[in-house]
């Protein structure tokens, strides 16, 4: 890239002052406003890549064939090529040029492209101007073409390194070196044959039980135990790993204005609680029930989704590993997909990566065009599931599990129950549940070390009255199990509107646990009743209950002869049914087995705690 002075001159000679008409730039490119504004948020933010693009390229204006043939997906889509909307003379709002979402912030609260943001509509050429100072021209090194970022390098691996920090906190990593050593031999033959770049790339195994995975800028890849059930061969893993590190490699995070993808219970839309309180006490009461990673874990754009299956099919051929595991793979998914639709199940890979028939087919004819290169071969399937022997799958009773209301934390010994019918969560920072209106919510977490449950309380009061006007409308000492709890009812002033705060120290164990029950409007004696039943239920776990809990590992059984599904299932001891057993070992439900036979099985076993 030109120096300073140089690009500014050469700015001013491709872009003379009196020939810069924004509005007739836009009217020429996008001539059905309809059409424009039904395409939505994608088509707005494909306006600004087709200037910074033109621009990249020495164009001087936006000739509608130009910007029909530009390369962008995102473009081909706004520009009506056979998407044009039906619209009805005179009745189409004028086109929305500038996306009103929230930009993406890093962990200071800052827009990583501040350009972009806002709530009004501006001019296009005023929101052009105001991006300048983020985006910037470089060539992609996996397309080799030219792309548009609106963060730097620098500090792209910046914002990664803090976002995998994040990850470790609020979603957690698995410590198995066997399970973390297999993954990254993979992940680090798959990206020895990256583009070069200055990444260090690094591949770790998340503590989540739906199978996802995930890439941070920077070179931060991640799958999930969950996903690791669900991989039946190397060279699944490996594709599933290539496509993350296109991701990286391609830079598709600073090219793209994300949208943050929720995993949590309150990250939904419609909860009035939380934008009720905002602020620090929003932080405070909300906050550590938000998923383990939301704002951190970011979904790409759709044609960014299919240069990584395309790109990064090249990348695992390059690495030795077969191109078509990706299809079988993708197959797979959406049978899991299919699987769980009835089912309430947490976010997934699903949520951020397209998984359709369409795209297994697509991959499947790629990979007839990429022959492996034989750098050496993928461990066989059985020697491959050997390694994932013993993986964790489903809930993790080390944080915590429900059994039906009931929450039951063996390695903190208490249980607590939850008011009926309203929808449960559990992260590693708090649990609770939600009325089904999403006004009210009651929230436990731990808030500090100690056993003095008015210190902990005033601490709260003190620290909150510094951020928030509120008003304590009582504050007293009460009984709970014989515990000496602290019970205090707050009036916070918010922005909407007044937020009703019922609030419970409670000591145990050598914590206080801070119970929070929040109401948005309408505080009343149900609510009353309802948070103070949820108090009173917090006890010791007991040694019957612990007994009782249980978690689920994967391991390997051999088909005897004559068997189906169902046989070897009973008499394997399998928690999965035949349905999810055939999904997860990659075979039709009614396949006829074969002796000896490896097949993956969900065996039940006592849990032992895992205290430090």
């Amino acid at each position: 890239m030109a120096s300073k002075g140089a690009s500014e001159t050469a700015r001013r000679d491709q872009f003379p002052r009196g020939n810069f008409d924004s509005r007739a730039m836009a009217r020429e490119a996008f001539p059905d406003p309809g059409a424009f504004q039904q395409r939505g948020r994608s088509s707005r933010r494909g306006i600004a890549s087709v200037f910074w693009r033109s621009r990249c390229a020495g164009v001087r204006s936006f000739p509608a064939k130009d910007v029909l043939s530009a390369r962008s997906s995102r473009l081909r889509r706004s520009a009506s090529l056979g998407h044009r909307a039906r619209r009805r003379p005179g009745k189409d709002p004028p086109p929305r040029l500038l996306s009103t979402a929230p930009m993406p912030r890093d962990s200071h609260g800052r827009s990583l492209s501040s350009g972009f943001a806002g709530t009004a509509r501006p001019r296009l050429g005023l929101a052009l101007v105001l991006a300048s100072a983020a985006v910037g021209c470089v060539t992609n090194p996996v397309t080799q073409q030219t792309d548009v970022v609106f963060v730097r390098e620098a500090d792209e691996v910046r914002l990664g390194n803090e976002a995998a920090a994040k990850v470790a906190e609020e979603v957690g990593i698995v410590s198995d070196p066997r399970l973390t050593a297999t993954v990254a031999r993979v992940g680090r033959r798959v990206a020895a044959s990256a583009p070069e770049r200055s990444y260090d790339y690094s591949f770790e195994i998340v503590d989540l039980a739906p199978p996802n995975a995930f890439a941070l800028p920077g070179g931060h890849v991640y799958v999930s135990r969950g996903l690791l059930a669900l991989v039946d061969s190397e060279d699944e893993l490996a594709n599933v790993l290539a496509h993350e590190v296109i991701h990286v490699a391609a830079r598709h995070h600073a090219q793209r204005q994300a949208r943050t993808a929720g995993v949590g219970l309150f990250a939904l839309p419609g909860l009035l609680v939380g934008s009720a309180i905002g602020g620090r006490l929003g932080q405070a009461v909300i906050a550590p029930f938000e998923v383990a990673g939301a704002g951190v874990i970011a979904s790409h754009s759709r044609s960014q989704e299919f240069e990584a299956d395309d790109y990064g099919q090249r990348l695992s051929a390059s690495a030795g590993y077969d191109p078509g595991a990706l299809a079988t793979f993708l197959a797979t998914l959406e049978r899991e997909r299919r699987l769980g639709a009835e089912e309430a199940r947490e976010p997934s890979w699903f949520d951020s990566h397209p998984s359709t028939p369409r795209r297994a087919s697509e991959a499947a004819k790629r990979a007839q065009l990429l022959p492996a290169d034989g750098v050496g071969p993928a461990a066989d399937r059985e020697a491959f599931l050997q390694r994932f022997d013993g993986l964790l799958v489903g809930d993790d009773p080390a944080e915590g599990v429900f059994d039906g209301r009931r929450f039951l934390h063996p390695d903190l010994d208490f249980t607590i129950v939850v008011p009926e019918g309203w929808k449960v969560s559990n992260t590693r920072r708090a649990v609770g549940a939600i009325e089904a209106g999403g006004s009210a919510q009651v929230v436990l977490r731990q808030q500090e070390k100690g056993n003095d449950a008015r210190e902990a309380a005033n601490g709260f009061l003190a620290e909150t009255r510094k951020h928030v006007q509120m008003d304590v409308a009582r504050m007293d000492a009460v009984e709970l199990n014989g515990r000496i709890a602290v019970h205090a009812l707050l009036v916070a002033r918010a922005p909407r509107g007044d937020v009703i705060l019922d609030l419970t120290w409670i000591p145990h164990g050598g914590f206080v646990y801070l119970l929070s029950g929040t109401v948005a409007g309408g505080y009343s004696d149900v609510h009353r009743a309802t948070f103070a039943a949820v108090a009173r239920s917090f006890v010791p776990l007991g040694s019957v209950r612990r007994a009782g809990i249980q978690e689920t590992r994967l391991r390997l059984r051999t088909v005897r002869a004559g068997e189906s599904l169902a046989d070897f299932g009973r008499r394997a001891g399998n928690a999965w049914d035949p349905e999810r057993t055939a999904v997860l070992n990659g075979i039709p439900e009614n396949a006829q087995l074969r002796e000896g036979q490896l097949l993956k099985v969900a065996i039940p076993q006592p849990y032992r705690p895992r205290v430090q």
